[in-house]
This record gives C-alpha cells, sequence and structure tokens, in this order.
C-alpha cells in the first residue's frame, strides 16, 4: 500500500533514505543488481550529477521522481513495473534529452541496472564531447514547450509494450521451430512404420504427440517463462525424432 498510495508520508520516508543511500528498492520491487548501479552512481558524480535511483513495486513513477526532485535536488531516476520518469534540475536539458534518446532501450528493458548504466554513460559523453547535433534538434523543437520549467525532462516508456514485442518475436521463432518439427514428423511417419520396432514407435509417437500439442501451447503462452517451456518441449522432441531417425535411418545424418 505504501508504494501503490505513495502517499506525501511515503515519498518523505523514500527521500529520508534516499539521503542515506543512493538506491531505493521499495518491498515487493524487482531484485537489482545494487553493485552495478553503485558504479552508475559514482560515474555519474565524477561528472557533477548527484543520481538517486529508486525502484518501486508500483505508483506513479513521474509524480515520484518530481517529488523526490524537489526535495533533495538530485537528479532522480524512478522506475516502476511499467514506466520510468527522470526529473533533474541540475543537468541541462538538451543534455539529459539527447542521453534520454540515446539509453530508451535499456532504460525500457527488465535490466534496470543496464538501464541506468547507460543512460550515466551518454550523461557523461556529453558532457565531455560538446554540442551534439542531437542536442540542436531536440532543443530546437522542444525550447517553446519547456519555457519555465527549469531543466525538467523525462521520458516515460512502457516496459509492457517491449516485453509483449518479445513475446511475439519469441512466439514467432517458436512457430518456425515448430513447422520444422512437423516436416520430421510426417517425412518419418512411413519409415517408422516399415521399422516394426514398439521402440522406435513409442519415441516417435511422443514427439508427434508434443508437435500435436504445439499449437494450442504456443497460442496459450502469456509469458516469456511459457514460451520458454514451449521451446523445452520442441527440443524434447526434436531429441525423440532424431532417435528415430538415426534407428531407421542407420547411417544417415539427416
Amino acid at each position: 500500500m505504501l508504494v501503490l498510495s505513495s502517499p506525501a508520508w511515503a515519498q518523505q520516508e523514500i527521500a529520508d533514505a534516499l539521503r542515506n543511500d543512493p538506491v531505493y528498492v521499495a518491498s515487493g520491487a524487482e531484485d537489482v543488481d545494487r553493485a552495478s548501479l553503485q558504479r552508475s552512481i559514482d560515474e555519474a558524480a565524477a561528472s557533477g550529477i548527484d543520481l538517486r535511483v529508486v525502484i518501486l513495486a508500483g505508483g506513479n513513477a513521474e509524480q515520484t521522481a518530481e517529488s523526490l526532485k524537489d526535495e533533495l535536488g538530485a537528479t532522480v531516476l524512478v522506475f516502476t513495473p511499467d514506466a520510468f520518469f527522470v526529473s533533474s534540475d541540475e543537468v541541462g536539458q538538451g543534455r539529459l534529452g539527447d542521453a534520454l534518446e540515446s539509453a530508451a532501450d535499456e532504460l525500457g528493458s527488465l535490466d534496470t541496472a543496464a538501464g541506468v548504466d547507460a543512460l550515466v554513460k551518454d550523461l557523461v559523453a556529453e558532457s565531455s564531447g560538446g554540442i551534439s547535433v542531437g542536442w540542436v534538434v531536440f532543443i530546437g523543437g522542444v525550447v517553446m514547450l519547456l519555457v519555465g520549467i527549469g531543466g525538467r525532462m523525462w521520458e516515460v516508456r512502457t516496459r509492457a509494450s517491449r516485453q509483449a514485442r518479445r513475446r511475439e518475436r519469441r512466439r514467432a521463432e517458436l512457430s518456425l521451430r515448430a513447422q520444422a518439427t512437423g516436416g520430421q514428423v510426417v517425412e518419418l511417419s512411413d519409415a517408422v512404420q516399415l521399422a516394426e520396432s514398439k521402440e522406435v514407435s513409442g519415441r516417435y509417437a511422443r514427439a508427434a504427440a508434443i508437435f500435436n500439442d504445439l499449437d494450442r501451447e504456443l497460442a496459450g503462452a502469456a509469458s516469456m517463462k511459457d514460451l520458454d517451456g514451449v521451446a523445452e518441449r520442441l527440443s524434447e522432441a526434436d531429441s525423440l525424432l532424431a532417435e528415430v531417425r538415426r534407428a531407421v535411418r542407420p547411417g544417415r545424418e539427416n
């Protein structure tokens, strides 16, 4: 309830914790590589950026980042399960905008530490590399909208949409593998009958049964874990068919 409702007293508790530790991970939030985060925070500090990182199990990333930035006077990057938000008065708008654009994919991924590392490296590069073309283009397009904000910049990307795209790519890969497995089932059918071996027929039957369930399992897979389970089933079927092939066609590799 503390991180989902984010009342003022709860955000004050987070701010107090961040004064002693630049990384705050709420109860129930995803695990994070604290050592990697600390290296990124130290790298940011070497370039004059007081970075604080907050990982929540839920709530409003934008509201939390803005509130903590005002409270701490630091650059605050907040992650929730489906979004991220960064707020800062100490980092120039163009510099922060370019870094966010470059690190957007990593920040929106499931690897929080990698996202923070990518953002910090881009910020450090911006601080030492002069004015970039991307900075000029970005600031020219948004300066009128951001007058008076005083250096605040954010980029919100939903992790959910990225996860969905990954699942669909994985589903498509497995569908192609399933087609290849189906081709083997059809190809070996006659040879298995001619072999007249119960052992070979049993292996072939198990592989065929797995193949027959694949369409249903692929359609019902709602997570990467489910799809990994389908991949394991496919590997089992392919292994059984390889054994069948060796039995009915000895001496042939394919």
